[in-house]
Parts: C-alpha cells; structure tokens; sequence
C-alpha cells in the first residue's frame, strides 16, 4: 500500500470519528473513486464510479479530501467524465520543483521557465483570452514562430520585466533563454536534438502527451485532449490568472509598439 493510500485511510478515519451520521457505503464508494483517479487518473460516465462520485455525499467527501491533501476532482466540459488534477507542489500527487525539473530534464530553474513559457504560448495560441478554442490543431513549427516572436517581443518591451514580475512569471528570464538556443529545426526534430528550440518543444509535448494533455502526430502536429482543456478551465492552479496570463502573451506584440512610439 503507498504511502498516499494510507494518509487518505487515515483522512477517512478522521471524517468517521469527527462525524457519527456519514454513511460507511458514502465512505467505501468516496474512497473506491479517489483510489481509481489517482490510478488511471479518469473516470468516464460509463463507469459505475461516476455515479457514485455524483452523489451529494459521495462527493462532499472526496472533495473534503481533496482540500487536506492538496487535490481536486475537475469535471470534463462534455461532462463525460471526471479527472485528478493534483496542486503543483503537492508533494504526495502532484509535480515539486524537482520532480518537474527531471521529468522535463532541465537543469535549473531558467529552464523550467522557458519550458513553462513555451507551454503558456501554445496555451495562447489555442484560446482565446475568454478561453473559447481558436484552433483545432497547432503544427510544432508554428508553435516555434511563435515562442520565438513573443521571446523576442518581451525583450525588445521596456516594461516586460515589470509585467513578468507583476504575473509572477519570469517571462524575461524565459525569452533570454530561448532566444539563445540553437534554432535547428529538420534536424532536431530527426535527431531529437533537445538542446535546439524544436527540440525542447518536442520533449515538452512528449511529456504532456504523457499525461493525456495532448496528442503529437509525426512530431508535428499538435491535437488537446479533452482533458487538457478541462483542467485548464476549471483547475485550480492558475485560478484568476489564467485570461490574464493568456491575454498578456497574446497581446505583447501590441505592448512593443506602444512602448516603441
């Protein structure tokens, strides 16, 4: 049994103390669906469990256990199915700095953020600012264009770091680093070279495909999951920041000229 398993043993044992009246059935059925989700990370609506997790008290308790142990149960926007989507430093469920760091083999944190900010630009290129789709696929090469002019823009933009610092975002640390990459593109992409700007893009989709965030066909083109499109609108990560954030990297080419006239 994990260690994960036996702290929400112990959270049930506690809601069972703490509270007389819950029904053990709730308890099994709220345990049964937190044990799947952390396992295969969904449950579709075909599957007995989401019924279950549909019911009021079934429900009230796994989210009272996703408050104590830092992670949250998003449900699909075609209602289909629901997810796990752990808090990003949770250390039990989700990705800490360092696991980050290795599962995306950087090596330090100006890495992590050039990684990040090339997320947030495809992010950028499929929504909208009000998050509605304005793509259906994205091509790696178009996603590279577009890293490269927004890195470009942010540094060319007097008040970027300013901005960067305002979102908690190191955005001018991210546009150095990718700005100095090598720009290789056939061969990165047949090599796998991920030291040039395709390259780094590639590993970062492949990591994402992963966790069922994307599909990458021929390393090429890029399709979003239901998933990812979930958890971007109802995840509690980037809660408040996320039309924000968006709408800043979508918009900096704008910033530039303003600042330049």
């Amino acid at each position: 049994m994990s260690g994960g398993t036996i702290l929400l043993l112990k959270e049930v044992k506690e809601l069972e103390t703490e509270n007389i009246h819950l029904n053990r059935e709730n308890l099994a059925d709220a345990m049964e669906v937190v044990r799947v989700l952390i396992e295969k990370g969904e449950i579709s609506s075909n599957n007995s469990l989401y019924e279950k997790y549909m019911d009021r008290y079934v429900k009230e308790i796994v989210d009272t256990m996703g408050e104590q142990w830092g992670f949250e149960v998003v449900k699909s926007e075609n209602r289909k199915k629901i997810y796990f989507s752990a808090a990003y430093d949770n250390i039990l469920w989700g990705y800490t700095n360092e696991r980050l760091r290795s599962k995306l083999k950087v090596k330090n944190n100006e890495e992590l953020y050039c990684h990040l900010f090339a997320l947030l630009c495809m992010i950028a290129q499929f929504f909208t600012e009000s998050l509605d789709y304005d793509l259906t696929y994205l091509k790696v090469e178009e996603w590279e264009q577009y890293v490269t002019d927004k890195a470009k823009a942010i540094e060319e933009t007097s008040s970027a770091e300013e901005d960067s610092d305002d979102l908690e975002i190191r955005f001018s640390e991210a546009a150095k680093y990718w700005l100095e990459l090598p720009d290789i593109k056939e061969r990165a992409v047949a090599h796998q070279q991920t030291d040039a700007r395709v390259g780094i893009l590639i590993r970062l989709a492949r990591v994402l495909q992963e966790e069922q965030l994307l599909k990458l066909e021929d390393n090429r083109h890029i399709y979003l999951t239901d998933k990812f499109e979930s958890l971007l609108k109802n995840h509690f990560g980037m809660a408040g920041r996320k039309e924000e954030i968006i709408g800043y990297i979508r918009n900096i080419d704008d910033m530039e000229g303003i600042n330049s006239a």
